[in-house]
């Protein structure tokens, strides 16, 4: 007598075999991605995958101010300063970023004037050390008559570019004066600035929004520089340095 095969029970047996297999398959699968999840994770919290801008300063919303981040040895696309200055004692060499987005008006302004040479032998001519101030661009010194002159600027005035003047849309430059900006300086009229600019050596929120701030020094090193300059020099009754602090040369380099 002949056995009999069941050959659908043996159909459902194996498919429902192969069904396992794949159920199998796909948890491990899951269960392997979502591993490597957590380990990619982990990585990109321990900053593995971070990639820092060179220079570049963040908004700050709440304070008005930037973070910066900076690696030393790169660069962050754009035009630069390098500012010369030299002191009875020491020569001093920094280097400037240009913010071009931000102040094009104030930048292409100042590129115009170093690239003139406008700058070449100017003098620091007000240091004020309540408000961080170290301002420099339009002032000569005479060493036979041993005082400060005045240097007529050889371009018109330009528009303010901060926020609080209603005459343009500068709303978005409210740059806070962190210690190593530099700015435009003007008189009491909004757009009256023309070869004059400040560097501020110390953190001044005062200024935020009532000038152009412009750029900023790149190296925190460079920032100490003009602020040792600063905080030792002796100043007369106008806030000019009894000896002169020479910006010897302003050379516009782009990166």
């Amino acid at each position: 007598m002949k056995k009999k095969t069941n050959n659908l029970g043996g159909k459902k047996v194996e498919n429902k075999t192969v069904d396992k297999k794949k159920k199998t398959a796909i948890i491990c699968s899951i269960v392997g991605l979502f591993m490597i999840g957590i380990i990619i994770l982990g990585l990109a919290l321990g900053g593995v995958f971070e990639k820092e801008e060179a220079i570049l300063y963040k908004r700050n919303v709440g304070t008005k101010g930037f973070y910066k981040y900076y690696i030393e040895g790169e660069n962050y696309p754009g035009k630069y300063a390098v500012m010369t200055f030299e002191d009875e004692e020491n020569q001093y060499e920094i280097e400037v970023y240009l913010m071009s987005e931000l102040a094009p008006v104030s930048v292409n302004n100042f590129i115009k004037y170093a690239k003139d040479g406008f700058y070449d032998g100017t003098v620091i001519h007000r240091i004020v050390k309540g408000t961080s101030t170290f301002q420099g661009g339009g002032y000569t010194y005479n060493s036979t008559a041993n005082k400060y002159e005045s240097k007529t600027a050889t371009y018109s005035p330009i528009a303010g570019e901060f926020a609080e003047n209603n005459n343009g849309n500068y709303k978005y430059n409210n740059i806070s004066h962190f210690a190593g900006s530099i700015s435009m300086a003007r008189t009491n009229s909004y757009d009256s600035a023309t070869s004059q600019w400040f560097i501020s050596y110390d953190d001044y929120s005062g200024w935020d929004g009532k000038y152009a701030c412009f750029g900023f020094i790149v190296d925190g090193e460079d920032v100490q520089k003009i602020k040792e300059i600063a905080t030792k020099a002796s100043l007369d009754s106008n806030d000019y340095p009894i000896k002169p602090i020479t910006l010897k040369s302003v050379k516009i380099i782009e990166k």
